[in-house]
């Protein structure tokens, strides 16, 4: 807002207004902050300066000069080497806005910052610097997943849990997400926003819709991951990440703290037939193989291995047995007399033939 000073009958001249981040503000320390400082209401050069400075709750009348956009001389010795390395410094925005970046705050950081702009017009006329308070809180964000490697066939069910805790003072809300990373690719897969509002990512939207994608809050701090139907797009590395939210008095949120957890990799092989208890079958048995059995040997291995004819099986009973959908590829296997060869797969049924395992219902 820009006010203005009447001089004459017709004339009214602006008056200068300096204006900063409305405080007080919340940030957590050990991150990166910002706090931005605008002016307006002057008459003269296009480019304005700004001078920040803090006055500590400790000492609340000393005057701590920080950093100045027209001046390296400007900080005091307590904030001379920080700026010297760039760990604090000024960012314009245009002629009449500049922002302060403390990039690591410390709890020294906290207290009243004041932004002041000098005059560059040939009177004074308004106001030259404006007040704003910071309150710096330990971060005690957490978030704990314990890495694993897992070994999974496509259609078994994953579960992983993330514990986030939190204890700060004040009201904030937090903010948990699952990620799939493939390489340099980060995708979310699900996650919890602050609004406690569920959020799939791109790639899992229709399989969160379906329920084979979930995540769950299990009591105060525990959120688990399921996907009740593995893919064999999904082997990557799993991680969860947490992110503390506060609200600002502009009624804006701000992410004040976050925390990734170590990795889960998860190896998913192509979906097939696995074979449990096969050197229990009888010798008679074993005449129908023409090789040896993998316990997690894939479709197409197994039927070409050992496809021999030994009986009529309609194909109802290849249906019931291994599902509609395998019917074409097993016809493309054993081709001609596919029906007429897979007697073997009907006779060993009680050895548990399957296409994955799903654990979720």
């Amino acid at each position: 807002m820009v006010t203005f000073r009447k001089v004459g009958p017709d004339l009214c001249v602006a008056q200068r207004q300096v204006q900063t981040q409305r405080g007080p503000l919340v940030r957590a320390e050990g991150y990166h902050i910002t706090i931005q400082c605008n002016v307006s209401g002057y008459q003269q050069s296009q480019v304005q300066n700004f001078e920040w400075s803090i006055f500590r709750p400790a000492q609340p009348t000393l005057k701590i000069q920080i950093i100045s956009t027209a001046s390296s001389d400007f900080p005091y010795a307590v904030y001379g080497k920080r700026v010297q390395n760039n760990e604090v410094y000024t960012q314009r925005i245009n002629g009449d806005s500049a922002l302060l970046h403390i990039t690591k705050l410390q709890k020294t950081d906290e207290g009243k910052y004041e932004c002041h702009t000098p005059n560059t017009d040939h009177v004074y006329h308004g106001s030259y610097h404006a007040m704003m308070s910071l309150a710096v809180i330990a971060d005690t964000l957490s978030a704990v997943s314990v890495p694993q490697t897992l070994n999974k066939v496509e259609g078994d069910s994953l579960e992983l849990s993330c514990e986030v805790s939190k204890q700060t003072s004040q009201h904030t809300h937090v903010a948990v997400a699952w990620y799939l990373q493939k390489g340099d690719q980060n995708l979310e897969v699900i996650s919890l926003t602050r609004d406690f509002i569920l959020h799939s990512g791109a790639r899992y939207k229709e399989r969160q819709a379906s329920g084979d994608v979930r995540l769950d809050k299990i009591g105060v701090t525990s959120f688990k991951l399921s996907i009740c139907k593995l893919q064999v797009f999904d082997q990557g590395e799993f991680y969860c990440e947490a992110r503390e939210w506060v609200q600002d008095p502009d009624k804006s949120w701000y992410n004040i703290a976050h925390k990734f957890t170590e990795n889960t990799t998860v190896y998913i092989k192509p979906a097939g037939i696995q074979v449990f208890n096969s050197d229990s079958l009888q010798d008679k048995d074993q005449s129908l193989f023409t090789g040896t059995l993998d316990a997690h040997a894939n479709l197409e291995d197994i039927l070409s291995l050992h496809c021999k004819p030994t009986a009529d099986l309609m194909e109802k009973s290849i249906i019931a047995l291994l599902g509609q959908e395998h019917i074409q590829q097993i016809s493309s296997i054993c081709q001609v007399a596919s029906l007429q060869k897979l007697q073997w797969l009907k006779k060993f049924k009680s050895h548990r033939f399957v296409f994955g395992n799903s654990l979720c219902g």
